[in-house]
């Protein structure tokens, strides 16, 4: 009888341990299968198809507002308009200008003597100069009093510049995030390019070129080597989402104060929990019943 009892008890225990590992391997597929789901429909909802979307968002705003200031002289966005509002942001490449002596003045004085003067123009109805609404960024740009008209379009030179930044970001730099220190090194290595002439008449020698690049590069550099050598691998992507959503002052802020990692990670919890309360098949239908409305176009005969 003892035996029979110890039988049944041994059978009771390995029936137990085989329903604990079914029940655990499926809470992993199942685990793994949510995973799944969730960077799918991360990527659904960022749709990364254009530059713009890789630009950070230092990178964006001073695109932006270079449509602004071009919508204000009536013209199409050149390059010349994009070197006025990096002055706006605290990046690098601010600094850098400054280190070598240029500075908003100086550069706003060379680029409306390249504008046409018109009579009424907008600078002479308010009395003032691109720069100054260039400093009051705060006042006359963030309270959006300005509507960005989309009549106003980049130039091709502009274009080109956007596309060369892309390549150098990810096959010189190897990030996906274009920062304003890249776009600025494409600007002055295109070396037909209005900002690159500009810039000429401040830095003259081979010398001074090559240290203002370096000056660049290395802030870049040291980006690069904090993301991959703070931040696990498995959660890179997400240290160049969040680049994209923080200022330059944010992110290197997190760089100092050696909380990049946990930052990256909070990052990561707080946008994988949105998404998950987010019902990607209603999102899908609304995007088709949209796309049927936008698109159809079929007449019939009466």
């Amino acid at each position: 009888m003892k035996i029979k009892k110890t039988e049944r008890n041994l059978f009771s225990e390995t029936t137990l341990s085989l329903d604990s590992e079914l029940l655990s391997s499926e809470k992993i597929l199942i685990e793994k299968r949510r995973r799944h789901q969730t960077y799918l429909a991360l990527d659904y909802f960022l749709s990364a198809v254009t530059y713009f979307d890789f630009f950070s968002l230092d990178t964006f705003n001073i695109v932006k507002n270079a449509k602004q200031l071009a919508q204000i002289c009536n013209k199409t966005v050149t390059s010349e308009f994009l070197i006025l509002p990096f002055f706006t942001c605290c990046s690098e490449v601010s600094n850098v200008l400054n280190e070598f002596g240029i500075s908003e003045t100086s550069i706003e004085n060379i680029v409306l003597s390249l504008q046409e003067k018109k009579k009424e123009s907008f600078f002479e109805k308010q009395k003032t100069t691109a720069f100054q609404l260039v400093r009051s960024f705060k006042e006359f740009f963030v309270t959006e009093k300005m509507h960005l008209d989309q009549k106003t379009k980049y130039s091709h030179e502009v274009n080109q510049i956007f596309e060369k930044s892309a390549e150098n970001a990810l096959q010189r730099f190897k990030t996906p995030v274009i920062t304003p220190e890249i776009l600025f090194i494409t600007m002055i290595e295109e070396k037909n390019s209005k900002v690159s002439k500009i810039l000429k008449k401040f830095i003259k020698t081979d010398t001074e070129w090559y240290l203002l690049r370096y000056k660049l590069i290395k802030h870049i550099h040291n980006q690069e080597a904090n993301i991959r050598g703070e931040v696990l691998k498995n959660q890179h992507f997400f240290a160049y989402l969040m680049k994209t959503e923080l200022s330059e002052s944010e992110f290197n802020k997190l760089i100092e104060n050696e909380n990049l990692s946990k930052g990256v990670s909070f990052f990561r919890n707080k946008i994988v929990s949105t998404i998950l309360e987010t019902n990607i098949f209603d999102e899908l239908c609304n995007e088709v019943l949209t796309s049927i409305k936008v698109n159809n176009k079929r007449s019939y005969s009466t």
